[in-house]
């Protein structure tokens, strides 16, 4: 545990923290993806650089690691041997989600990737509580913001930097993240110099809206998952009614069918459902 050590005398940021961290990466027009140069030269010789690490969490149910992001997708240190090898590459994945309370416990967090029907998912939880905010939820932000040039890259030798107007700031220190004047004046690399040409925009088509809205459904939601044939469906208890496509996502489904056949839905504060799996 070498390298989790010398990491966790670096970071300790709590929630809030990690809210100001996530709010200058950003969703919206500016968008800054940081590059920590507070690593350990054991990882640098891996990779040339690490955009975020989460310094201890449970990953395939059982294992309990480091693992980092770079612009090749997810890591993790095997704690046994020190490895590191690569468990997530961000073209593979088709799907990701991130939920706070997992399972109902405060303390526990957990990120839930999504690689298909035919590959499966796989899921990393945290531990968090007032001295320890949420590393993962950075993870989650990271992806979401390079999520278009992940789209952009496929197939493709070359990642197409700069697609979705992502940034990059290197920062020395991890008090350097919480300085909001560190965060400016990004890095933003011009996708065409990675080949990328802005091809004109296809045909509008009309995408037929969520049933969201027009169910009126209530701002939590527990429903049953069933399983009908190879899919899996859900229903809101007692009304029986169907928001298999509302959830949107049949690894989580499957996931919850093989525990407890329960998922609970929460919406945010932008009104979307955030979805968790019961004990």
């Amino acid at each position: 545990m070498e390298h989790q050590d010398k990491i966790k005398q670096g970071i300790a940021l709590v929630q809030q923290e990690i809210d100001k961290i996530i709010e200058k990466i950003g969703t919206g027009s500016e968008k800054v993806i940081p590059i920590l140069e507070y690593i350990p030269q054991e990882i640098l010789s891996y990779t040339k650089s690490v955009w975020w690490i989460a310094p201890f969490c449970i990953w395939k149910d059982e294992i309990a690691s480091l693992v980092f992001a770079d612009k090749n997708g997810i890591h993790a240190i095997y704690p046994d041997d020190n490895d590191i090898t690569q468990v997530a590459s961000w073209d593979a994945i088709v799907d990701i989600d991130f939920d706070e309370y997992y399972s109902d416990d405060p303390n526990v967090n957990q990120l839930f990737i999504d690689f298909g029907d035919d590959v499966g998912h796989l899921t990393f939880e945290e531990f968090v509580d007032d001295t320890r905010g949420s590393y993962l939820s950075v993870l989650h932000s990271i992806y979401l913001i390079f999520r278009d040039t992940i789209t952009a890259s496929k197939d493709s030798p070359l990642w197409k930097v700069g697609v979705g107007g992502e940034g990059f700031k290197n920062f020395k220190t991890p008090q350097d993240l919480l300085n909001y004047k560190k965060w400016e004046d990004p890095h933003t690399p011009d996708p065409a110099s990675f080949g990328y040409m802005d091809e004109s925009q296809p045909e509008e088509t009309i995408i037929e809206e969520k049933s969201e809205k027009k169910l009126d459904l209530p701002d939590e939601i527990i429903a049953e998952v069933f399983k009908d044939g190879a899919n899996y469906q859900a229903k809101i208890k007692d009304t029986e009614t169907d928001i298999t496509d509302l959830i949107d996502n049949p690894a989580k489904l499957k996931y919850a069918f093989e525990r407890s056949g329960l998922v609970r839905g929460k919406k945010d504060k932008n009104g979307n459902y955030i979805w968790r799996v019961m004990r």
